[in-house]
């Protein structure tokens, strides 16, 4: 069998030669960069630390490890600037200008960096700095060791000190260093530590509840309450992301906790956090309101599944992040509770949390609990993480990763100055407000509808699956085999009617299904590419053929109540293919699969 008629072979031929001709000369003017090198995490912990450039600016040299290698996620971070670092060699790295760092080492060990830039100049030596000390410390929290490191500073103190409490997922200490040094290098103590079951620490951060990190952190902060350097009264806890809801938690737990520095913590449950977060993410990568919609309803779905775990009835597999989390926790509450100084601090561009919901649950909840040493403060054009961001979207691209100004010093100032620093109540806003395209996503109902759960949904699709199959398929069968065997007189043209509508109908339902399905399952790993005004391809299948089945059984409810001459059990089933059409009509109403909603 000839694939190609022989008339075009030479076409082909030469389409070839040139692919591969222009292809080589592509590969030979694209600028090469030599291959990464696997770092080890032994090799790195003798580089990482503090740098005097040439120029006489600080730079850290910092990292966190992928699988357990320091392959990635290398920087060298000046004056809060993080210019991601290539490592060509266990003493070599590289910047994304071409810029080279190369260690130097003596006989006390790491001299220092050897700067050239791309030009091949050289720029200097960056002499290798101790600001501080260093020290690997464990504690013990629910009978579970925890391990961790803590900086010093120098001198006898005695200092205050902070606790940096992570985020969501599976973080170690590594992540947190640069603003640890950033602490140490102005006078404040600051613990980093392996979360649970991450790194050195035992346990499983999975089945910790919220309560349980926020014990965590109680227990790190009550190791610092013992070290000779460090000032017993001035202990506190900063936390970012999810250890915005961990640090009043602890604070409310233990009145040992000194202080609380929330950066980006919500103010809402973390499932309404959550459609905050996913909703904007998608809208981000351009889908349409409908598509959103039935991303959130989809995880308002699954979110459903929590107190069906709770009774016992089914097992959340560890992956899902809620697995032992309370999805309609109350901050309100929590905070109601804290009475030690706060200073909570968000990024007026945040794509993960509501900020201004969020500032103003603090504030009317801390107002309310008499809690009279509070600052509220919103850095304008600032991401989650308070870096530099024009929208705050989460896939936004940045033309560098920097934190925002004045957002460590004025923590490093808050603390410095406490108790008496701390003293009234202040909410410190930008003056200008940072055009944006973030929106409230999500539904105002906590927990999800009745409607939406999947105790309704998923035995309605099994129904649906079921019913729509034996329509479209078994009955015709099932007509075939008994005229094969008893040759029936021919049914009557109502019936022939409501059999072709009921075969249609579950046709085009069983299509609304699975386009249904495949617009859902990549929104809920939020990707999905659009296709028209926002609509996936799959959006628009499931829409089509949700509007031809509703037609359809319409249809067949006309039918149906017109069918004199068939049998009542025939009438009965035909019947209930109408009512089950009504509440399938229904269900695509709800995920929005009719055109307008």
């Amino acid at each position: 069998m000839r694939l190609i008629p022989p008339r075009l072979h030479g076409l082909v031929t030469a389409a070839l030669l040139l692919s591969a001709f222009f292809g080589n000369v592509a590969a030979w003017a694209a600028p090469t960069q030599p291959p990464q090198h696997t770092l080890e995490a032994a090799d790195f912990a003798g580089l990482r630390g503090d740098y005097r450039l040439p120029s006489g600016e600080l730079a850290l040299l910092g990292g966190w490890p992928a699988h357990g290698r320091w392959t990635q996620r290398l920087f060298l971070e000046v004056d809060g600037v993080r210019r991601p670092l290539r490592a060509v060699a266990s003493d070599r790295f590289v910047t994304a200008d071409g810029d080279t760092l190369r260690v130097v080492r003596d006989a006390d060990g790491v001299r220092g960096l050897e700067l050239t830039g791309a030009d091949g100049a050289a720029n200097g030596l960056a002499e290798r700095l101790a600001l501080y000390s260093e020290q690997d410390v464990a504690f013990t929290s629910h009978g579970i060791t925890l391990a961790g490191t803590l900086l010093l500073p120098p001198g006898a103190g005695p200092h205050p000190a902070v606790v940096l409490v992570h985020g969501a997922g599976a973080d170690g200490r590594e992540p947190y260093r640069s603003l640890a040094d950033f602490f140490a290098r102005h006078g404040i103590a600051a613990l980093i530590y392996d979360k649970r079951g991450v790194a050195d620490s035992a346990g499983d951060w999975q089945l910790a509840s919220f309560e349980d990190l926020a014990d965590d952190a109680i227990a790190a902060a009550q190791l610092l309450r013992t070290q000779p350097k460090i000032d017993p009264a001035r202990v506190g806890l900063w936390g970012i992301s999810q250890g915005g809801w961990i640090t009043p938690i602890a604070a409310a737990r233990s009145a040992d906790i000194a202080f609380i520095i929330p950066v980006s913590g919500s103010g809402v449950s973390p499932a309404r956090q959550e459609l905050w977060r996913i909703g904007n993410n998608l809208r981000y990568r351009e889908l349409s309101p409908a598509a959103i919609a039935i991303g959130l309803k989809g995880n308002q779905m699954l979110y459903s599944l929590k107190p069906l775990a709770q009774r016992g009835w089914i097992s959340l597999p560890p992956t899902l992040w809620f697995r032992a989390l309370d999805l309609w926790l109350d901050p309100s509450a929590i905070w109601q509770r804290v009475r030690q100084p706060v200073l909570a601090i968000w990024g007026e561009t945040d794509g993960l949390v509501p900020t201004p919901e969020s500032v103003e649950v603090v504030k009317t909840a801390l107002d309310r609990g008499g809690n009279a040493h509070y600052t509220l403060r919103v850095f304008g054009a600032a991401d989650h993480g308070l870096l530099q961001a024009v929208e705050g979207f989460q896939n936004e691209q940045r033309p560098r990763v920097a934190y925002v100004d004045g957002y460590r010093e004025a923590m490093a100032q808050w603390i410095s100055g406490l108790p008496h620093g701390a003293d009234g109540r202040q909410v410190i806003l930008p003056a200008t407000a940072t055009p944006t395209r973030l929106a409230w996503h999500g539904s105002a109902r906590e927990p999800t509808p009745w409607f939406g759960q999947a105790i309704v949904q998923l035995p309605l699709l099994l129904g649906f699956v079921l019913l729509f199959v034996w329509l479209a398929v078994g009955v015709p069968i099932a007509r075939l085999i008994r005229r094969w065997r008893s040759r029936p007189h021919a049914p009557s043209p109502s019936l022939c009617r409501a059999r072709l509508l009921a075969g249609s109908a579950a046709a085009l339902g069983l299509v609304a299904l699975a386009g249904w399905g495949a617009t859902l399952v990549p929104t809920l790993l939020e990707g999905g590419d659009p296709f028209l005004a926002g609509h996936p391809l799959s959006l628009v299948v499931a829409r089509v053929a949700a509007v031809g089945a509703a037609l359809a059984f319409a249809g067949l409810g006309v039918v149906v109540a017109g069918l004199r001459r068939a049998q009542a059990f025939t009438r009965l089933g035909y019947a209930a293919a109408v009512f089950a059409g009504l509440v399938f009509i229904r269900w695509a109403w709800y995920w929005q699969l009719f055109p307008g909603l």
